[in-house]
């Protein structure tokens, strides 16, 4: 009897395997890009590992940003890099538009937080594996591609910390966008703030071996700071290829104080500081046929 049952199993596996081997082939299917239904696209054949999302699928959320619609991304979480030069992995795991930022310090994160999100025409989730893309050591990375449409847009800021016994401080940013087809420009400038949390008034008392109390002082001391800076950026088509670039020029400063007095001393020390900083990335690309692509960073 259990020698039948065995047969009878083996022959319903070769039985099985020999249907599944007659049937036609699947066609492979274009990506279905997702949508509010959270269902997973299909892929075909030369975009295996690539999952699409449309802007319906983070509408329920309401994005502001580029930025806030790739934080929502199933299995994606943003690594703008070390921002070294020639390591694997320096570049960060965003791309815009197939390309990483030109600049080092210009970071994904930055790029798509100065993005507003109806600029935004799908977002690409890219897996190990998918032909074409160099992943730089990434296991995932995404891939925002934007419409090509003409438009201008201005997005002003600002805001303030507010201290009670310290030094209140404001600041600010207005950036312009514009974007005709192929080509993008824009200006962002910015007035950062810094302070410290420590800011305030307190007691330092100072006591020798015995406990006796030696020195007994008022303190107060306060600290702020910020930057001021102006970056341009510029893509579109170049020599039969694509040139992104960007600048930036700044100055910061950060400067404090503290204070320690008595009735009978007063003791006070002041800081400060201003540097300047600058930089320049551009990045050109050139597609020589479906499988080479020369890319030169400067």
């Amino acid at each position: 009897m259990t020698k039948t049952l065995l047969l009878a199993s083996t022959a319903l596996l070769f039985t099985a395997g020999a249907a599944f081997a007659g049937d036609v082939p699947q066609v492979a299917e274009a990506p279905i890009p997702t949508g509010p239904t959270n269902e997973a696209p299909l892929a075909d054949a030369s975009q295996r590992g690539v999952l699409v999302f449309t802007p319906d699928f983070f509408a329920t959320q309401r994005p502001n940003t580029a930025l806030d619609m790739v934080n929502r991304v199933p299995g994606f979480s943003i690594d703008d890099g070390s921002g070294a030069r020639g390591f694997e992995g320096a570049v960060g795991n965003v791309l815009i538009n197939n390309n990483r930022p030109a600049s080092k310090n210009d970071s994904g994160s930055n790029v798509l937080g100065r993005t507003l999100a109806n600029q935004v025409e799908r977002i690409e989730l890219i897996r190990g594996g998918a032909s074409g893309i160099d992943m730089q050591g990434y296991a995932v990375v995404v891939n925002v591609v934007l419409k090509s449409t003409t438009s201008r847009q201005s997005i002003l800021t600002w805001n303030a910390m507010l201290f009670e016994g310290g030094h209140d401080i404001y600041g600010g940013s207005y950036q312009f966008t514009a974007r005709n087809g192929d080509r993008s420009w824009g200006v962002v400038l910015s007035d950062g703030m810094g302070s410290s949390d420590s800011n305030g008034v307190g007691r330092s008392v100072r006591t020798n071996a015995a406990g006796q109390v030696i020195r007994d002082e008022r303190y107060e001391n306060d600290g702020w700071g910020g930057s001021n800076s102006i970056r341009g950026n510029y893509s579109g088509p170049l020599f039969g290829g694509k040139v992104e670039s960007t600048a930036r020029y700044g100055v910061s400063d950060w400067q404090n104080w503290s204070e320690l007095s008595s009735p009978t001393s007063l003791r006070r020390s002041d800081y400060g500081e201003k540097e300047h900083f600058g930089e320049v990335g551009v990045t050109w690309t050139r597609t020589l046929n479906p499988r080479w692509q020369v890319e030169t960073r400067f």
